[in-house]
């Protein structure tokens, strides 16, 4: 899905922003949020809701951390999210996203065919496509690299057991713990053994899709929203690359998951 409406007030601009002052912080302050990306908002969001008093501090002119929009040079830029997965009515990503803004976003679902990854020359080298729902966009993938259902299979697989919803369980049960006994399950290799998502988010992104198949192109399909991130497949996390469109993003688990943890 991506956004179609937002039915509140433009994102707060500050002409001049103010220098932190302490003596302008409230007293018997519940929790103090540093920064007011999606993340932090979030969070500090659900803590108002069942009543703390909480305090966002942000450094730059504009709130929103890189969910707001930027000009430069005349031209405006938008940054942050693109689309987001599982948003349809009913849903629990719909649910906890319109606890989050109390029901202010519209969403319009993405076209059946959302991303292309163009290898090569545009215009002249072939297109792969992308196509929204777990099973059509494996099974396009299947057409479009025919005698790699294996490799496609097996990345299926993985997308399963390093999704975003089984890895913020695992982060978030692991925060629970006592630190000792969670230093002691990492450094005896335990927790590795216990936890498939432990063990395959120590390996790179470049590491696990080499280990897949010998076909270039379908190697750089299974890795091509690495810009999104930064940095090449060879130095970010398993983790990173489930995030896949077809699934839900992390953006409302994530919210919740950081309002739980910063009760525990």
């Amino acid at each position: 899905f991506i956004l179609e409406h937002f039915g509140c007030h433009p994102p707060l601009k500050i002409p001049h922003p103010a220098v932190f002052s302490p003596e302008k912080v409230p007293e018997k302050l519940d929790a103090i949020v540093i920064g007011s990306g999606i993340g932090g908002l979030a969070a500090a969001v659900l803590l108002a809701k069942v009543g703390r008093r909480v305090l966002v501090l942000e450094q730059h002119g504009r709130l929103g951390g890189c969910c707001h929009a930027f000009s430069e040079k005349g031209f405006e830029f938008d940054t942050g999210i693109h689309y987001v997965g599982q948003l349809h009515d009913g849903s629990l990503w719909r649910f906890l996203v319109d606890q989050l803004t109390d029901g202010q976003l519209e969403w319009a679902p993405i076209p059946p065919t959302f991303d292309a990854v163009v290898l090569g020359e545009p215009g002249r080298d072939k297109a792969i496509q992308l196509c929204t729902g777990a099973r059509t966009y494996f099974n396009r993938l299947k057409e479009q690299f025919p005698g790699e259902e294996a490799a496609i299979d097996e990345f299926k697989r993985l997308v399963k057991v390093m999704g975003v919803t089984t890895g913020f369980w695992v982060l978030g049960v692991l925060k629970l713990l006592p630190l000792p006994l969670v230093q002691l399950l990492s450094r005896s290799g335990l927790l590795s053994l216990l936890s498939p998502f432990c063990r395959m988010n120590s390996r790179s992104v470049k590491d696990v899709v080499d280990g897949l198949t010998t076909n270039a192109k379908l190697r750089a399909v299974f890795s091509y929203i690495f810009p999104t991130y930064g940095i090449v497949p060879g130095c970010w996390g398993t983790l990173l690359i489930f995030s896949c469109p077809f699934f839900s993003l992390s953006l409302p688990f994530s919210s919740l998951t950081l309002f739980l943890l910063s009760l525990a």
